[in-house]
């Protein structure tokens, strides 16, 4: 019986397709990402851009339509019905407050065999720090299921740069829907703008000329959203790149940090 020789270059080519499969494989198994579903975090994503989704034109538990949405457990499910049909709840045990938030951001996961934690914060209209909350998953058959909520009001964390600016461009464009704000002036108002921009937009504005650009936004209609790309920090400054609805509009957004709040202070185009 003849033994088959591998050429060298085969044998290392072999070699490296093994360790590129090994370390995805590890890759996926230490963020939970298998190929049966997705990982912890983006199940608590999906269920909470669901949940203020229809918050928006609803009341998810009123209506009961928590028990369509992706990324909760059987059990969770019936625990939570459990709890309205005993008696009226004074706030939203998914929220863990009486309001809808702006928003929610959803941190890495801590996972420990097949179960995980993963912290959120929500994001509240003009205030400078996001309240936190920490979810519990299991995983079920491969997929990641929300299993409990824990809520602690006191706990909560000053905004990050890039949720500041993601936070200021959510109330402009809400704004700008309704009106001008550079024609009525209510974005010297508007939260997370340092003094010295809204002087910087104030003076632009000034000098133009029979119409120009919006010197928020670096161009002349408002886009539909915008969507943080990367972020660079420099001892207490940052620069938060932003992409829109608008193909290949990109912005860099400048901001500094004082008395850990971060206030924006210029904006200019991404190259």
């Amino acid at each position: 019986m003849k033994t088959r020789v591998w050429p060298v270059v085969v044998v290392l080519v072999l070699v490296m397709v093994a360790l590129v499969a090994i370390g995805a494989t590890s890759a996926d198994v230490l963020f939970g990402r298998q190929a049966m579903g997705p990982g912890p975090e983006e199940a608590v994503e999906a269920f909470y851009n669901a949940y203020l989704a229809y918050s928006e034109t609803g009341n998810p538990m009123v209506d009961r339509a928590y028990r369509e949405m992706p990324g909760l457990s059987s059990e969770f499910v019936a625990e939570m019905d459990a709890l309205f049909e005993q008696e009226p709840i004074f706030f939203d045990p998914f929220l863990c407050a009486q309001d809808v938030p702006m928003n929610v951001s959803v941190s890495y996961p801590h996972i420990e065999g097949r179960e995980a934690m993963v912290e959120v914060a929500t994001i509240w209209y003009g205030n400078s720090m996001a309240s936190l909350l920490t979810i519990e998953l299991a995983q079920n058959g491969g997929e990641w299921e929300i299993t409990s909520i824990r809520c602690d009001a006191s706990r909560q964390r000053p905004l990050e740069a890039g949720e500041t600016v993601e936070a200021f461009y959510s109330i402009y464009i809400e704004r700008s829907m309704r009106e001008n704000p550079l024609v009525t002036g209510s974005y010297a108002h508007m939260p997370y703008l340092s003094a010295e921009f809204v002087t910087s937009v104030g003076d632009t504005l000034a000098g133009m000329q029979g119409g120009g650009f919006d010197p928020i936004v670096l161009a002349q209609d408002v886009p539909m959203w915008v969507q943080v790309e990367h972020e660079h920090f420099a001892a207490n400054r940052a620069t938060v790149t932003v992409g829109s609805s608008f193909e290949g509009h990109r912005l860099d957004v400048e901001l500094i940090q004082r008395n850990e709040v971060w206030e924006i202070i210029g904006v200019s185009h991404a190259d």
